[in-house]
Formats: C-alpha cells, structure tokens, sequence
C-alpha cells in the first residue's frame, strides 16, 4: 500500500525496449515518498533484503535521497530523486513529479513509471548532475532515445517548460546533445 515509481531500467525494460531482456540493469530503482521511506524499507527487509552499510541516521537520510539494499536483485530504495542538499532539486520539484505517475503492464499487476517527458527531465538530471559524464554508461542515452523516440505526441513543450522551473537546461541540453551524438 506504498505508492512507488518505478524508475529507469526496469520501467524502461517494460515500456520503450522492444524487449525487457534487452535493457541490461545493475538495480533496480524505485521511488516512495520520504514519509513511507522507513516502511517501504521495513517490507524490503521482511522479505530478506539487508542494507548494504549500516542504517544511515536520521540526519544522514535529510540529505541522502536513498537507501542501498542487496537481496535477490540489488534495490535503490529512493526517497528523494536527489540529495536534499542539491540546489538543483526542491520538495516542490519532487512533488511535481509524483503529478507524472502513468501505469505501465509487468505480469499480471499494474506498476507506476513517471509520463515520457518527466522520465526525460529525470533520464537527463540522473546522467549529468547525479553521475557527470565522467560515469558514462551508453545505456543512459539509449533510454533517452528509446523513450523520445517512441513517445506519440512526446510535449517537447513540458520539457523545456519544466527544465527551466528546475533549473536543469543545461542538464538536459548536454544529455540531449550527447543522446544525438552517441
């Protein structure tokens, strides 16, 4: 009963690749909100999932945005899309993209993923300002292809809108440039 987003790979496995096994992944993302966050962590470990370092404090949680953990597949257990800390990235901002929640199919159930263009904003801040392009993984910018280019009627409009709000143009105009080049 945790409203969660599934994020990246898994929910670009099952919505723009041809086929899931297509999309290599290291983890698996997902999103619940901060208030949740000790709950949804709660379910994880009651099903044998253990942290991966010690529990963060409480402190350490106000300016992290996840939780490490290791069982079956290794999980990302967001709370945030970035740091606290982050200018790039405000309570607002975050709030905005849980507006963006669309259904995708997996199996018989019904998962959430963020709508075309808020997964864009979020494909781009993650390569850049979350990674650099000192951590360059080519998947990255086959996601943003795959999700632009078979998106009918992609709201180029809501990007550009959005990405000024966040204060991410630059972000999303370098990972846009390096999608073209690569």
């Amino acid at each position: 009963r945790i409203p969660a987003i599934w994020l990246k790979g898994f929910a670009l496995a099952h919505s723009v690749y041809p086929a899931s096994e297509l999309r290599p992944m290291l983890d698996l993302d997902v999103l619940v909100p901060f208030a949740q966050r000790h709950a949804a962590l709660e379910c994880l470990q009651r099903i044998g999932y253990k942290m991966d370092i010690v529990r963060p404090s409480e402190s350490l949680q106000e300016l992290s945005h996840d939780f490490h953990l290791i069982g079956a597949a290794p999980v990302e257990l967001h709370y945030r899309l970035m740091g606290v800390h982050s200018k790039f990235f405000t309570a607002d901002d975050l709030n905005w993209f849980w507006t963006q929640a669309r259904p995708f199919a997996f199996q018989d159930r019904t998962l959430q993923m963020f709508a075309p263009e808020a997964q864009v904003l979020h494909l781009c801040a993650h390569a850049i300002l979350n990674h650099t392009e000192a951590e360059f993984f080519l998947v990255r910018f086959l996601d943003l292809h795959l999700v632009i280019t078979s998106t009918f009627g992609f709201n180029w409009n809501v990007v550009l809108e959005r990405a000024v709000a966040l204060r991410w143009t630059y972000a999303v105009e370098r990972a846009l440039d390096l999608t073209r080049t690569y």
